[in-house]
């Protein structure tokens, strides 16, 4: 008998404390957990996959892949964005009205990254890095870019594109 009152007493003791360390999680607590889960964001972005050389029968490289880089603003991340935009215009030589107009034209979601620059110089890539905690929200995506050594190939065809694109209506 006394040894199921002891036993119910440190159940009930374990459940009182449970309900505490609850309480304290999610009421006292709650501001600090927020932004901390507000901070720990999952950030998704999709990869071009990288593709490989094309060679002709003899060996000569037709086409290649070369790294691009190119600039994105992702606005949820943006921060003070008139100095960041200002000072990302600065190094890219475009005008900062010009980037809150693509920003605002292309704008999707909060979260979805924008291109605010295609196929930049390297030397401009690395300076946005470079200075990446000042610009927070621009991010640097290297793709991949086909780049095509031979014209004309004899009856291969190695883009997409037709030839005969402006004839058609």
């Amino acid at each position: 008998d006394m040894k199921i009152k002891i036993i119910s007493g440190a159940v009930s003791a374990l459940f009182i404390i449970l309900i505490i360390g609850c309480f304290r999680l999610q009421v006292v607590q709650h501001k600090r957990y927020l932004a901390m889960s507000q901070n720990n964001r999952v950030r998704l972005l999709l990869l071009d996959s990288p593709r490989g050389n094309i060679f002709d029968r003899n060996g000569t490289l037709l086409v290649s892949s070369r790294p691009s880089f190119d600039v994105i603003v992702i606005p949820q991340e943006l921060q003070n964005s008139v100095a960041t935009l200002s000072r990302l215009g600065a190094i890219l030589g475009i005008p900062p009205s010009d980037i809150f107009r693509s920003v605002e034209k292309n704008f999707i979601a909060p979260f979805a990254p924008i291109i605010i620059k295609a196929d930049v110089p390297k030397e401009n890539a690395i300076v946005i890095e470079e200075e990446g905690p000042m610009l927070p929200g621009v991010m640097i995506k290297i793709v991949p870019r086909r780049e095509y050594k031979a014209r004309k190939a004899k009856g291969l065809r190695l883009s997409n594109e037709r030839p005969d694109r402006q004839k058609r209506p």
